[in-house]
């Protein structure tokens, strides 16, 4: 009776914690396309102190993909990462700025993208289920650039702005895996994106953003 139920145990056992070694260790490949939410963005010139300008934008794509390498509970990849939105409105704010353009927001056009190279960390809360919980977060370089931007009130007489700038960047997140297979992850994930100082013309800006983004992780 005794060895009946060592043996039932250890088949319950098995079968409880058999999906938290599925699939772990190892390199990996991933891509994950999704929508990107901008945090509007003040510009400030130092030429011009009592003049801010607030740029707000169109959510946008976002798409990525990443190699990297699976530790089991921990996950480390490279991954470049490229985002896109249209510019939608600025906003004149300041001391300098005549009372009848405050507050106001006036259609602009151009556009901006995100190109970043980003190294991740992932920690995987691995349980009795093929559900992953995670938490990342990341550092790397990206390129801002901004295209064709203008402010339809003043097109006439100022040019567009085309610029780029390479800053420092980071992001963080939480997310969660579900394996379909012994190969192959489908994840949802949301990342809030940060960069900070970029100057653009002269005038400089902090960049954030909101990152939902469902993908697709192979094991090998």
């Amino acid at each position: 009776m005794k060895c009946r139920l060592m043996i039932l145990s250890c088949c319950v056992f098995s079968l409880l914690f058999s999906s938290s070694l599925y699939a772990r260790s190892g390199p990996y490949m991933s891509a994950s396309i999704g929508m990107n939410s901008p945090v509007d963005a003040e510009l400030n010139d130092s030429s011009e102190p009592g003049v801010t300008i607030e740029v707000s934008f169109d959510p946008g794509l976002a798409a990525g993909a990443a190699f990297g390498y699976d530790f089991d509970r921990f996950r480390a990849e490279a991954e470049i990462l490229y985002a896109t939105h249209d510019i939608d409105e600025s906003e004149f704010k300041g001391s300098d700025v005549p009372e009848h353009m405050r507050g106001i927001g006036f259609s602009s056009s151009g556009d901006a993208s995100v190109t970043s190279l980003m190294f991740n960390g992932y920690f995987d809360f691995i349980n009795t289920s093929g559900f992953t919980p995670f938490i990342t977060a990341g550092l790397g370089l990206s390129k801002i650039e901004v295209n064709d931007y203008n402010i339809d009130i003043i097109a006439s007489e100022v040019p567009s702005i085309n610029d780029d700038d390479t800053v420092l960047s980071y992001q963080v997140g939480v997310g969660a895996g579900f394996e379909v297979s012994e190969q192959i992850t489908i994840d949802l994930k949301y990342r809030y994106f940060g960069a900070e100082d970029v100057s653009i013309d002269g005038a400089e800006a902090d960049v954030a953003r909101h990152d939902i983004l469902a993908g697709v992780r192979v094991n090998f």
